[in-house]
């Protein structure tokens, strides 16, 4: 037997399949909440906390934001402690301001973690359709909130524009969802490399009697479990590369003990070792990491019955088999008649285990496109005709086509506020700068989305899986974290001689008059100070050579001595509670 070229070996021993007029019943995952908010604090608030005791000094030797006073610190330091409660500071600055400034980015992750298991199972109802048009709509409303944001509050509220309108996690909540959508159909798209042809691969599975339906195996009857009277289902499919493992579907409460499961989604991906199965419940040891405990659904263990597309046309005789399967350049045939297609707008339900099952009627070569997408995209808008393809060659042209759309559409935008401005000699700009920021998170999407259409076959996807980038994104948010303040050291070293003066403007702000001073004289000292700490703060380019490997060094020992004590510490409590 060739490895990588012979199809898995599918025996099954059955009864009779049960006719069945309900529609299937989507399958949704058991989420651990608990677990999900627990490791997001061990793996964020460590390195976010230790941001904040890092930027202290600054604050006291007035290189921050603004000049010291206790009336905007206490309550600043008191709000970023937890980063939820720091969410006002997104909408006025002048009273509450962030400790660290970049640490906006954790304030906006902690909104989205609050609200990801209350919008993760409306999110996998929806067909593949759909979620284009969430990613896609979803470009469209973060635009039109941070403009709105933009344009109009400035006019009532003294905010400052550009930081209201674009660090502000109710303003970018639709990129939170677009987000979302992107991440489902990586998840129900992207190519498996452990299993040979990719997740599309059509699994016939044997009945008795010699006929061959093809089966939808996520859909099963309300309430009917054709394997109840002691039917066993064996599925033998590859699990690693180079060997097999046999899968026992059997009646609740669940599969055998010693069986090896392939866990994908929101579980950790890899491959489980079932320990126990009782109560419905099912607890498996994956190879690195905990133990998981999660649901064993019914309609994992039925029989997958007959899909519409197979239970439309009368069943075929399956071929004598063969003992292995032709090579690419073999020009050997089935005589099976290929099964007709799954519906395209149905929403795929996402499942506990992988199965190469999944897609039993779903091939690109049979699959229609689902055709436009529920909310016009921009490329439609100009005169781009785009829908979602069946092919992944297809989905990457598409993809392409379409940042390089938003490329010409934010050149476009930027030429016109560029002539505005002229026309107005800067007093008035049309917010080009937030038109960015939407740009900016649609391209990475599209770029998310692409590779992972393309089957990780592109330079670029390989690119992105070599052992550099992916210590790069291990360290990109405690590099993101810390690089400000030591931007703000840099600052101060290269200008000691400015200490004293900063160190004056530390009893600013107390509002009034301060002393015997006027406050038309206090106004005065504070516009001075100002303009010093802005003087300061002016770092030469070559500060990017200090600043970035010091920052690089700094995240790595963080990651190395902070954060994973942190988390280890974290999952040995939750073993012993």
């Amino acid at each position: 037997m060739e490895q990588g070229n012979e199809l898995p070996e599918t025996n099954a021993v059955a009864t009779s399949v049960p006719a069945c007029s309900d529609p299937p019943t989507p399958l949704q995952p058991f989420f651990p909440t608990r677990d999900f908010y627990q490791n997001r604090i061990a793996r964020v608030i460590p390195v976010y906390w230790l941001s904040i005791l890092i930027s202290i000094p600054l604050w006291l030797l007035n290189i921050a934001d603004y000049p010291f006073s206790l009336q905007t610190f206490l309550p600043s330091l008191a709000t970023s402690i937890i980063p939820l409660t720091s969410l006002f500071s997104a909408w006025n600055e002048h009273y509450i301001a962030a400790i660290n400034p970049v640490g906006w980015f954790i304030t906006t992750l902690a909104f989205f973690w609050l609200f990801f298991p209350v919008w993760l199972p409306r999110m996998q109802r929806l067909s593949d359709r759909a979620l284009l048009g969430v990613v896609i709509g979803g470009y469209w409303l973060q635009l039109f909130l941070i403009q709105s944001l933009y344009s109009v509050l400035p006019l009532f509220f003294h905010f400052r524009p550009f930081t209201t309108a674009t660090m502000n996690p109710l303003s970018r909540f639709p990129l939170f969802l677009m987000g979302m959508a992107a991440g489902l159909l990586s998840l129900r798209h992207a190519s498996s490399e452990k299993i040979p042809g990719g997740p599309h691969r059509r699994l016939p599975i044997p009945q008795a009697g010699g006929a061959t339906h093809a089966y939808n195996p996520l859909a099963c009857c309300k309430g009917q479990h054709p394997g109840r009277k002691g039917s066993e289902i064996i599925i033998k499919s590859p699990v690693r590369s180079q060997e097999t493992a046999n899968v026992h579907m059997r009646p609740p409460p669940g599969p055998p003990t010693g069986d090896t499961l392939k866990v994908d989604g929101l579980f950790p991906t890899g491959f489980h070792s079932i320990i126990k199965a009782e109560n419905g419940l099912v607890e498996t040891s994956p190879e690195k990491g905990d133990s998981t405990v999660f649901p064993w659904p019914a309609c994992v263990l039925c029989l997958p019955l007959p899909t519409p597309c197979a239970a439309s046309r009368p069943p075929v005789k399956d071929p004598p088999p063969s003992p292995s399967r032709p090579s690419r350049g073999s020009t050997q045939r089935s005589e099976r008649a290929p099964p007709p297609p799954l519906p395209t707008d149905r929403g795929y339900p996402s499942t506990i285990s992988s199965f190469p099952l999944a897609h039993v009627c779903d091939e690109p070569s049979s699959r229609p496109s689902p055709g436009p997408s529920l909310l016009p995209s921009l490329p439609e808008l100009l005169l781009l005709h785009w829908t979602p393809p069946s092919t992944p060659k297809g989905w990457a042209l598409a993809a392409s086509q379409h940042a390089l759309a938003l490329l010409l559409c934010t050149l476009l935008v930027a030429g016109i506020d560029t002539g505005y401005r002229i026309v107005t000699q800067g007093r008035h700009t049309i917010g080009a700068q937030v038109w960015y920021q939407g740009v900016v998170a649609m391209a990475q999407l599209n770029v998310v989305l692409a590779l992972t259409r393309d089957e990780g076959r592109s330079r670029a996807a390989r690119f992105l899986r070599t052992p550099a980038c992916a210590w790069l994104g291990r360290i990109s948010m405690n590099l993101y974290l810390l690089h400000y303040p030591l931007l703000g050291y840099l600052a101060l070293a290269l200008h000691p001689s400015h200490v004293p003066a900063l160190l004056r403007c530390s009893h600013l702000g107390r509002g009034g008059k301060e002393g015997d001073m006027e406050a038309e004289v206090e106004a005065e000292r504070v516009v001075r100070c100002q303009a010093l700490i802005k003087d300061v703060r002016v770092l030469p380019w070559w500060s990017v050579l200090i600043v970035l490997p010091v920052a690089i060094g700094l995240a790595e020992g963080v990651g190395r001595w902070v954060e994973a004590p942190a988390r280890q510490a974290w999952r040995r409590g939750k073993g012993r509670g």
